[in-house]
């Protein structure tokens, strides 16, 4: 049995700090912010980077994938309409007919290739990262996100006041499904009407 190479606590915290950096600076300017890394956040991170934009995906919990891991009810099954087998065709995830329309794959394989191939096209994906509010510019018109560790959210704010940063973006999408943070915030300044 060969034995793990040398290497410090330090060095491993090095790596670990230094990666992260780069990539935050690296983008920090962005063509689009994908606020939501669900099925849907992930789809369209990564047609937008298939096509050569720059994406940054913006995640609130220390996974990716949303519900498409465990289903309805808990269970790992999710359910797909036609003509959305065409997509688990493309990603070369297993599925089976359960209807006229209607499709049946395992979430996790599911989910994994999806977040594989989103990454493979050169996504960028920060998690662990809340979206605060939307950066405005001339005109109200949207042109980044102001994020926070999402940690920093759960803080009494008497004890600690954590600035948020801000990145810019050309566009941002909201794919936090139910929540729809992004849109919430344009409708509290008045900016969109939701119903």
């Amino acid at each position: 049995m060969e034995k793990f190479a040398r290497v410090s606590e330090s060095q491993v915290t090095e790596a670990i700090v230094k990666d992260f950096c780069e990539k935050l600076v690296g983008n920090v300017k962005v063509d689009c912010i994908v606020v939501g890394a669900g099925p849907s956040g992930l789809v369209a991170a990564r047609e937008l980077a298939k096509k050569r934009f720059k994406v940054l995906i913006i995640e609130a919990n220390n996974y990716l994938g949303g519900g498409f891991w465990i289903g309805g009810y808990l269970m790992s099954g999710i359910t797909v309409r036609e003509p959305g087998q065409e997509m688990l065709d493309e990603l070369g995830i297993p599925y089976k007919k359960m209807g006229d329309g209607l499709y049946l794959a395992e979430g996790p394989h599911a989910c994994s290739k999806l977040i594989a191939s989103t990454c493979d096209a050169g996504v960028k994906i920060i998690n662990m990262t809340k979206f605060d509010d939307v950066v405005l510019r001339e005109n109200n018109r949207v042109a980044g996100a102001v994020i926070n560790w999402t940690p920093v959210s759960a803080l009494p704010r008497a004890i600690t006041c954590v600035d948020p940063i801000a990145i810019e973006a050309k566009l941002v999408i909201d794919a936090t499904g139910h929540d729809a943070i992004v849109a919430n915030s344009l409708a509290k300044r008045g900016l969109l009407h939701i119903e």
